[in-house]
C-alpha cells in the first residue's frame, strides 16, 4: 500500500475546506443549493419518480413515442414501481407524479436502493484508492459530497447503477483470476446497456493490448444491450433504429428548444416586423436581430449542461462572438475537440491520461450533458493521485480536478431568488465544471502528444547509437 503525497494532501485539504464553506452555506443559507443542485426546487428526485409513474408495461416502445432509455432502464424501473405500492392511484391523490414523494409505499424502496448504492459505491471508490485506510475512506467521503455526486443524487438518475458498473469494471478488471475480470467486463457492460457512453471506457482494454479480452467484453455489451430489446419491447431489435434516432433528435433538438424559447421572450419580434415590413428581406433581418439581441440576454437553455459546446458557448459571447455564430461555431469545435482527444488517448503511456481521456470525451461531447455526467470524472482523479507525484504540470492537473468537484464560493447570492433562472441561465459552479474539463481535455492532450514525440525521438536515437551512427543532439 502507498504512502500518501503531497499530491493527495492538498487535494483532501483543499476538497475538505471548499466543501465544509459550502456545506455551513447550505445550513445558514438553504436557498444556496439552487445554484449548484436541480434549478426546480419542488422536483428532486425527478427522474426516478417520472419514470416510475410513466412505465405502466415491461414493454417498451421506441417507434411511435420519444423514449430514450433503452428497455433495461425500463425493466428496472417497472419492478420498482410494483414494488412501491399503487402509483396510479397515488398519483390521481396527489393530482401529479411530484406527489408520490408524499407516500411511504413510494418513497421506501427508492430511499433502500440508494442506501444500498451508495454504500456500494464508498466500498468501490476505497478499493480503487491506493493510500492508507483512513486517506481512501476520506478520499472516498470527499467524492461522494462532491457536487456532481450530489447533483446526481439529488435528481435521482439511473445513471447511478452505470457509474456503479463503470467502478466495478476498473476495480476488477486487472485481477489475476479471468472469472474476477468477467465480472467487471459484465459490470460495465450493463452500465452502457443503462446509458450508453460508458461502453467508451472498453477502449482501455483494447489501449492495453488485451484484444481478446475487449472482443469479450464486446461480446457481453451486444448481448445485454440486445437481449431487453428483443425480451421486452413491442418489435423486437426493429426499435433499436429508433431508439437511436430517438437520441440524435433529442440532441439536435436542442437547437429547436433555444430559437423556441427566444421567440416566446423575444415579444419586440413581432412589432419589428410591423415596422420594417416594407420588403420581405428587411422584415427577416429585422426579426433576426431581434431574435440575437434577445438570445444574447437569455444566454442558454438548459443551463446544466457540462459539454464542451455548452462551455465555448460562453466562452465565444464573451469574446463578442454574436450568439448564432457562437452556439454553430462552438457545436464544432466541440466535435473536432471529442474526436482528437479520442484519438490521441491511444497514445498515452500513462493509464490514467489513457481514463482522463476518455471520460472528458464521456462527459464533453454530449450537446446534453449535464451536471451528474460528471461523476466519471471521479476514475481518472484517483488513478492520477495513485500514480503521480508532486510537480508543477501534476499541480495543474490537480488544480482542474479539484475545480471539477468542488466549487468555490463565488456566485451564490445572484438569482436564488428567481424560479427557474439556472434552466436558461448557466450557473458558475457549471461554467467552472465544464472549463475545468475544457481545459484538462486539451492540457493532457498536448501532454501526451509531446511525451509521445519525446518517446520517438529517444528510440531513434538509440537505434542509430546501436548502429555505430552518429548521435543526434536534441531534446
Amino acid at each position: 500500500m502507498e504512502t500518501k503525497n503531497r499530491n493527495l494532501t492538498f487535494f483532501l485539504t483543499g476538497g475538505t475546506v471548499l466543501l465544509s464553506v459550502l456545506l455551513l452555506a447550505m445550513l445558514l443559507r438553504p436557498e444556496v443549493m439552487v445554484a449548484y443542485l436541480f434549478e426546480d426546487r419542488q422536483d428532486t428526485f425527478m427522474d426516478y419518480y417520472n419514470c416510475i409513474e410513466t412505465v405502466k408495461s415491461l414493454k417498451s416502445d421506441y417507434r411511435n413515442s420519444g423514449n430514450m432509455y433503452p428497455p433495461l432502464c425500463w425493466v428496472i424501473f417497472y419492478i420498482f414501481r410494483l414494488v412501491s405500492g399503487d402509483v396510479e392511484g397515488m398519483v390521481e391523490a396527489g393530482g401529479s407524479p411530484r406527489s408520490l414523494r408524499l407516500f411511504q409505499a413510494a418513497i421506501v424502496p427508492y430511499t433502500l436502493a440508494l442506501i444500498f448504492l451508495i454504500l456500494v459505491i464508498f466500498g468501490l471508490l476505497t478499493r480503487m484508492c491506493r493510500f492508507r485506510q483512513i486517506e481512501n475512506k476520506w478520499l472516498s467521503y470527499l467524492f461522494l459530497f462532491s457536487i456532481p455526486f450530489m447533483f446526481l443524487v439529488e435528481r435521482g438518475n439511473i445513471l447511478i447503477l452505470s457509474f456503479v458498473g463503470s467502478l466495478a469494471f476498473f476495480v476488477l478488471k486487472d485481477s489475476e483470476k479471468w472469472w474476477v475480470r468477467d465480472i467487471g467486463y459484465l459490470c460495465l457492460a450493463i452500465a452502457a446497456a443503462i446509458k450508453i457512453y460508458p461502453a467508451v471506457f472498453g477502449f482501455v482494454l483494447l489501449r492495453e493490448h488485451k484484444y481478446k479480452e475487449a472482443c469479450r467484453l464486446a461480446f457481453y455489451g451486444v448481448m445485454v444491450f440486445i437481449i431487453p430489446f428483443l425480451l421486452f419491447t413491442e418489435e423486437g431489435l426493429s426499435e433499436i433504429p429508433y431508439f437511436f434516432r430517438n437520441i440524435m433528435g433529442f440532441n439536435s433538438g436542442f437547437m429547436n428548444s433555444i430559437v423556441s424559447q427566444v421567440a416566446q421572450e423575444s415579444g419586440p419580434v413581432e412589432a419589428a416586423v410591423e415596422v420594417v415590413a416594407e420588403t420581405a428581406m428587411e422584415a427577416v433581418e429585422a426579426v433576426v436581430e431581434t431574435v440575437e439581441e434577445t438570445a444574447s440576454e437569455i444566454i442558454v437553455f438548459d443551463g446544466n449542461r457540462i459539454g464542451f459546446a455548452a462551455f465555448m458557448e460562453h466562452l465565444l459571447m464573451w469574446f463578442g462572438v454574436s450568439w448564432g455564430s457562437a452556439v454553430s461555431v462552438a457545436a464544432k469545435l466541440s466535435a473536432l475537440l471529442s474526436a482528437a482527444a479520442f484519438a490521441i488517448s491511444f497514445f498515452a503511456k500513462k493509464q490514467w491520461q489513457n481514463v482522463l481521456l476518455l471520460a472528458c470525451v464521456l462527459v464533453g461531447f454530449q450537446s446534453r450533458s449535464y451536471t451528474y455526467t460528471v461523476v466519471f470524472m471521479i476514475i481518472p482523479c484517483i488513478l492520477f493521485l495513485n500514480a503521480e507525484r508532486e510537480g508543477r504540470l501534476n499541480y495543474l492537473y490537480l488544480l482542474l480536478f479539484g475545480l471539477i468537484f468542488f466549487p468555490l464560493p463565488l456566485g451564490w447570492t445572484e438569482h436564488l431568488k428567481e424560479d427557474l433562472y439556472y434552466d436558461f441561465h448557466r450557473s458558475f459552479n457549471d461554467l467552472q465544471m465544464g472549463g475545468a474539463i475544457w481545459l484538462l481535455t486539451i492540457i493532457c492532450s498536448i501532454d501526451i502528444i509531446i511525451q509521445y514525440v519525446k518517446r520517438k525521438r529517444q528510440k531513434i536515437q538509440v537505434e542509430r547509437e546501436g548502429q555505430g551512427a552518429p548521435a543526434v543532439s536534441g531534446e
